[in-house]
C-alpha cells in the first residue's frame, strides 16, 4: 500500500505548489497509485479471510476434536 502513496500524494502536492499541471496530468499520475491501493486491498482481504477461517476453527475446537485429530 505504501508503494502507491507517492503516486497519489505527489501529484496533488505538485499542483498545490506550482499550479502548472492540468487536471488530466494529475489523474494520469494518480491512476497507478489508485491501482496499487486497490491491489493491496484485494490482497489484504484474501489474507484476512484465510485468518478468519483459522480463527473460527480454533475458537470452535473442542478437546474431543483435538484428541480425534491427534
Amino acid at each position: 500500500m505504501l508503494a502507491g502513496l507517492p503516486f497519489v500524494a505527489l501529484p496533488l502536492l505538485y499542483v498545490g505548489f506550482s499550479g502548472a499541471a492540468s487536471s488530466f496530468d494529475v489523474l494520469l499520475w494518480m491512476f497507478p497509485g489508485l491501482a496499487l491501493f486497490g491491489l493491496g486491498g484485494l490482497v489484504e482481504a484474501k489474507v484476512v479471510a484465510r485468518s478468519d477461517v483459522v480463527t473460527k476453527t480454533i475458537a470452535n475446537a473442542t478437546f474431543e476434536q483435538f484428541l480425534n485429530e491427534r
